[in-house]
């Protein structure tokens, strides 16, 4: 199943174009979430993962990968990107999508490390496909869900 619906309306040429170049690749079909991704030595079977946090950071499920929070400034990069494999950049759904992809897309040229957006509940597969086809972030991940004492289930 193909979920670039509202991206292929928009623009059906650029849709084609990462869809063959996808398949050139991968010899297959894959969507955006669907391509295997190189974070440090670890490979990742998707785009999508799920994470936890841990220490102030995030951990992929799964994986030996620590990844730092960025939730304000760019300028925050300087003192996190050192001990990290990847940075995350959280929703702020006060500030909507736009705003957090902008500071995505600054982070991920600034730190040289893969990029995750930590998207709400309510991100679709669609708008993932479309970041990460548009080059805006490298991978992303549901914000974990927390129990009021603030620990992950």
């Amino acid at each position: 199943m193909n979920s670039f619906a509202s991206l292929r309306k928009r623009d059906p040429d650029f849709v084609a174009s990462v869809m063959r170049e996808m398949a050139g690749r991968f010899a297959a079909e894959l969507e955006p979430v669907d391509v295997p991704l190189r974070v440090g030595s670890t490979d990742l079977p998707r785009r999508l993962v799920d994470v936890a946090e841990c220490g102030g950071g995030l951990r992929i499920a799964n994986r030996d990968l620590l990844g730092a929070v960025v939730d304000e400034e760019v300028a925050e990069l300087d003192h996190v990107k050192h001990a990290a494999d990847f940075i995350a950049v959280r929703e702020q759904p006060a500030e909507g999508r736009v705003l957090r992809t902008e500071l995505a897309a600054k982070v991920r040229g600034r730190s040289k490390l893969p990029v995750m957006l930590l998207c709400g509940s309510e991100a679709s597969l669609d708008e993932v496909n479309t970041l990460i086809a548009a080059g805006r972030i490298d991978f992303a991940a549901h914000i974990p869900a927390t129990t009021p004492e603030g620990s992950t289930p």
